[in-house]
């Protein structure tokens, strides 16, 4: 790793950052990128060479809660260059792909050794455990059975109707509560024409990823066809399906596509949960239905009843 101009940084230390197990990289008071060790990269996708000398903000690293990207008065970081305080979050950062993941990050404050001021902050940080689904690691069987989407990787319409099916019988059976959200990426064709296809498949690949690393083991993801998506969350209440719908959308609003630094993405997200005695078919109409409404009243939102 290069070396840093910094007097609380010496070669030794960098040495000693790469060979942690967690991300770490450390600013100094004008949050400048003074040390990015071999961990973030792997984390990030972002090189020594495409970070170091940077401002950390939303082009580099870019923390966000929930829709509320955290650079300046809000970022944890930012914070403690003001106060000295050690902090702990969770926030979701933009890999160097475009999607979002999750991580929980904790700040230190750097002090001159001679003055006592704030010179910096280190910010230590780890990816949060998840997956789209427990269904993944039966994937090894069940790839001979084309159950898994080539473009995407993540379930197909085969396996997501088998898992729909499930589901709903699980329910009728012991009333075992999920929700479901079927969501289409917005204006899509738009991009199709504009960009080209491959634009398109990469589009596609940014948006289920991101969705991907935003939803716990147990809840399900599957591209349902086309530009559709669909996620089941196990075990929510419908508030519970409306405030991950919308959460959801954040994410995607936030996912960036590589090469395309400019293109904007947006899902619009149509959801419900089960009622006694309601047919899959029924079931589906009425997440249909709240899809168009979500695109009808003007896109990048979720309509969930």
């Amino acid at each position: 790793m290069p070396s840093s101009s910094s007097s609380f940084l010496s070669p030794s230390a960098h040495l000693v950052l790469d060979q942690l197990w967690d991300a770490v990289y450390i600013v100094d008071n004008n949050k400048k990128i003074l040390a990015w060790n071999r961990a973030a990269v792997e984390l990030t996708g972002y090189t020594v060479e495409e970070v170091l000398g940077r401002e950390c903000g939303p082009e580099v690293v870019g923390h966000m809660h929930d829709k509320v990207l955290l650079c300046d008065l809000l970022c944890p970081l930012c914070k403690t260059l003001q106060d000295g305080d050690l902090r702990e979050a969770q926030v979701t950062f933009r890999h160097k792909l475009g999607h979002r993941i999750p991580i929980y990050v904790r700040v230190l404050p750097l002090r001159d050794p001679a003055s006592g001021t704030i010179a910096g902050a280190i910010e230590i940080f780890r990816g949060v455990a998840t997956a789209a689904s427990e269904a993944f690691s039966h994937y090894d069987q069940l790839e001979q059975m084309a159950y898994k989407d080539a473009l995407t990787g993540i379930a197909n319409r085969r396996y997501g109707d088998l898992t729909l099916t499930h589901w709903l019988s699980a329910f009728a059976r012991d009333n075992w509560s999920f929700g479901v959200l079927l969501m289409d990426v917005d204006r899509f064709k738009g991009i199709n024409d504009t960009h080209g296809h491959q634009v398109g498949d990469l589009v596609l690949r940014a948006v289920s990823s991101s969705l991907k690393h935003n939803l716990r083991p147990s809840d399900f993801l599957c591209r349902w066809g086309g530009d559709e998506l669909m996620v089941l969350l196990r075990g929510v209440s419908l508030d519970a399906v409306r405030e991950k719908a919308g959460k959801l959308c954040g994410v995607i609003e936030n996912t960036r596509v590589q090469g395309h630094p400019l293109l904007r993405l947006s899902v619009s997200i149509g959801g419900a949960v089960p009622l006694p005695g309601e047919t899959e078919q029924d079931l589906l109409i009425r997440v249909d239905k709240n899809l168009y409404a979500s695109k009808e009243n003007g896109r990048n939102q979720a309509t969930v009843e």
